[in-house]
């Protein structure tokens, strides 16, 4: 269960991060971005819980606190509703006001949005849910790695050769992920009820290079870093 919420905290934080690097390019800060675009991803996930009929395929009701409830779910769908016209409306009247449109920042928060609202209050099954997520968060991940090997070393890597490394790094040990999964660990697909040693090292093996992921992630683009302002400082 942890593991499950916490690759969703992974996930929108890094949409978050995004909307607050376009701020910082555009020189100008904006009070509602940040705020809106967690509110966006959020609340179709609070309101997840109160869906019924969702087949998580491997996943099991113990992977989430589901408790069906139809009158939450329906008035919680009318508030993120609600709170994605606010936001329109708000960017509207930027325009209209200040003649201020920044395709860039509106991007990183509509994007996110209507992933999550589709994923959480639509999707029927895991596939719907959970891999438009991560397949945004990779694109991201890949063009944010090759942006900072061509900026840290401009002399030696090009943005497409650069995003060549990225992208066949992750194709190889993607792919051999997966074998080794289906290979490897297929006479352990039910882990939740398996109390073996065995059962116990898959689960070691499939969680551990996803939590250090996430740790690595969170040390090394924190704005603090000594290289950050390499990385993302407009050029």
């Amino acid at each position: 269960m942890a593991l499950a919420y916490f690759t969703i905290y992974h996930n929108y934080r890094q949409f978050y991060g995004f909307t607050k690097w376009y701020e910082k390019l555009n020189q100008r800060k904006c009070f509602y971005s940040g705020t809106l675009v967690q509110l966006l991803c959020l609340i179709p996930f609070f309101l997840f819980h109160f869906r019924s009929g969702v087949a998580l395929g491997y996943m099991t009701d113990r992977d989430f606190l589901v408790i069906p409830n139809r009158d939450i779910f329906h008035w919680g769908s009318c508030f993120y509703v609600l709170t994605l016209l606010v936001w329109i409306v708000l960017e509207i009247d930027l325009l209209v006001r200040k003649s201020v449109f920044e395709a860039n920042r509106v991007l990183s928060i509509f994007v996110p949005s209507i992933l999550y609202g589709y994923g959480f209050l639509k999707g029927h099954v895991f596939v719907d849910i959970v891999f438009p997520l991560l397949i945004a968060h990779a694109i991201s991940y890949f063009a944010v790695m090759a942006l900072s090997l061509r900026r840290l070393k401009p002399t030696k890597y090009t943005f497409m050769k650069a995003l060549g490394i990225v992208v066949i790094t992750a194709f190889v040990f993607g792919s051999s992920d997966y074998i080794f999964e289906t290979l490897s660990l297929s006479p352990y697909t039910d882990y939740v009820k398996d109390s073996t040693v065995w059962g116990a090292l898959a689960i070691s093996v499939l969680v551990t290079p996803v939590i250090c992921h996430y740790v690595f992630d969170a040390w090394i683009w924190r704005y603090s870093h000594p290289r950050s302002k390499v990385i993302f400082t407009a050029q």
